[in-house]
C-alpha cells in the first residue's frame, strides 16, 4: 500500500511522462515538417537530379567520349 506522499509523487511522474511523451510527438511531426521544407528548398536549388548532374560532370572530365 502507497502512502499518500508516494502516491502523489507516483501521479506527477506518470502525468510528467504523459506529457513528455506528447511533447516527443510534436517534435516528431516538426521534425518531419522542417525536413519535408529543406527537401524541397533543396529540389529548387538543384534543377536536375544526381544523374544528369554526373553526365554534365563526365562530359566536362571527358569530352571526347
Amino acid at each position: 500500500m502507497l502512502s499518500p506522499r508516494m502516491k502523489a509523487q507516483n501521479l506527477k511522474w506518470t502525468s510528467n511522462n504523459e506529457k513528455s511523451g506528447e511533447s516527443d510527438d510534436e517534435d516528431a511531426l516538426k521534425s518531419v515538417e522542417d525536413l519535408k521544407k529543406s527537401v524541397d528548398d533543396l529540389k529548387k536549388l538543384v534543377p536536375c537530379t544526381i544523374e544528369e548532374f554526373a553526365k554534365v560532370i563526365y562530359s566536362y572530365i571527358c569530352p571526347i567520349v
